[in-house]
């Protein structure tokens, strides 16, 4: 049995109680292994958001999927206001911003959001954005995700089949087999979303 980066467990907390979602437990900064969730052992928010502000862009990325994971909101369908991952990750959007504060305020809301993204991929759930709010998506949702996702990638690859077609006679070198790989999948891709 392959091991996964995070644990998914059964939920036990009232507010999920109901739909009865599994619990993503949070990873381990240190180890990126899942370690089990002990509330009584999580800090209070003053002493973590210090921690937050010191930490490398990947441990921010990973206490803030942490964070969430420990108030519960990673299941199915949760909203997440941006305010609230704003406050999380200690950004504020001023009225008037310099290029420099968009540029920080921007990549300090990408990296987080991203990894959370990626993290979750992991378990088919897709974490995206919805009228500025950002959500766990329902079944249907990912479904609809996946099918974007093979829809680009078909586009992309119809773009590199006709450009490796084009390209010079100085830079064809392997122009033909190239091309071959690139028609089997582009083909495989024209199934996919034609189902």
């Amino acid at each position: 049995m392959a091991i996964s980066p995070l644990n998914i467990v059964p939920n036990k907390s009232k507010c999920n109680a109901k739909k009865n979602w599994p619990v993503i437990l949070p990873i381990n900064v240190t180890t990126n292994k899942a370690k089990s969730l002990n509330v009584h052992s999580i800090t209070g928010s003053s002493s973590h958001s210090n921690a937050m502000r010191k930490a490398t862009n990947i441990n921010r990325s990973q206490l803030f999927f942490n964070d969430l994971v420990r108030q519960g909101l990673l299941f199915p369908g949760s909203v997440i206001s941006k305010k609230h991952v704003e406050g999380m990750l200690s950004l504020h959007k001023k009225p008037c911003m310099t290029d420099k504060d968009w540029t920080n305020y921007t990549l300090g809301m990408l990296g987080p959001i991203g990894f959370t993204r990626d993290e979750l991929l992991h378990y088919g759930l897709y974490f995206g954005q919805h009228n500025g709010e950002y959500r766990v998506m329902l079944k249907s949702d990912t479904l609809k995700a996946v099918k974007g996702y093979i829809r680009k990638a078909k586009n992309a690859c119809g773009r590199a089949v006709v450009l490796n077609r084009n390209l010079p006679v100085e830079c064809n070198g392997s122009q033909k087999k190239r091309n071959s790989s690139l028609l089997v999948v582009y083909n495989e891709l024209n199934r996919l979303s034609a189902s």
